[in-house]
């Protein structure tokens, strides 16, 4: 009898261990979360550990995004990137390099963590959900370690960017539904709207 029930917990152990997702498949399908066909919308908040904090809403499609921070709006078409302060009408617009593009959205980091990440499942996993640690391939990079939070629909929660200049930035996804992506002009600077903003070009 105990050798049947030894092998029973040998068992269920081993079951348990292959249906655990590996790291990479807690990175995959939280990046499917993101792409769908008509986008996601995101709110959220960032603090960091220089006192910064705000919190915005985002509008994501594949790497095009639309950022509203409140005095800050951001369009980015996956090519060329808007950024207009509304305090003083005026908009900067410029070609972001792939590390900008993750800096400047909330969701960049687990978008694009194929190209430019390792990633290991954290020694410690929430009781539901999963929690992956990424670290950076090229040691120069802007930042050097993520730990990224997923509920059990593999949603993004929560991700803790550690930055090579010694800030630490948290972002915290408060919710996340699919759609908000209606046309390509969602990420296009709408200078019909903003005729009178002194737009400075960077590119």
């Amino acid at each position: 009898m105990c050798r049947k029930i030894f092998a029973l917990v040998l068992l269920l152990v081993a079951f348990g261990a292959s249906a655990a997702p590996s790291a990479r498949e807690v990175m995959r399908k939280a990046a499917a979360t993101l792409s769908g066909a008509s986008g996601v919308t995101v709110r959220y908040s960032i603090s960091s550990s220089d006192g910064g904090r705000f919190s915005g809403t985002a509008i994501v499609k594949g790497r095009a995004f639309y950022l509203d921070q409140g005095r800050y709006k951001t369009w980015y078409d996956g090519k060329s990137m808007t950024t207009l302060d509304t305090s003083d009408n005026t908009a900067t617009l410029s070609n972001p390099t792939a590390a900008e593009v993750d800096q400047m959205c909330p969701t960049g980091y687990i978008s694009s963590w194929a190209s430019g990440y390792t990633v290991a499942l954290a020694k410690r996993q929430p009781a539901s959900g999963h929690c992956v640690i990424l670290t950076a391939r090229n040691s120069g990079a802007a930042a050097k370690k993520a730990i990224l939070t997923v509920g059990a629909n593999f949603q993004p929660q929560k991700l803790v960017v550690s930055l090579r200049n010694g800030i630490t930035a948290t972002v915290v996804i408060s919710s996340l539904r699919t759609g908000g992506a209606s046309a390509a002009n969602n990420f296009r600077f709408p200078s019909n709207k903003y005729r009178k903003v002194k737009v400075t070009d960077l590119r």
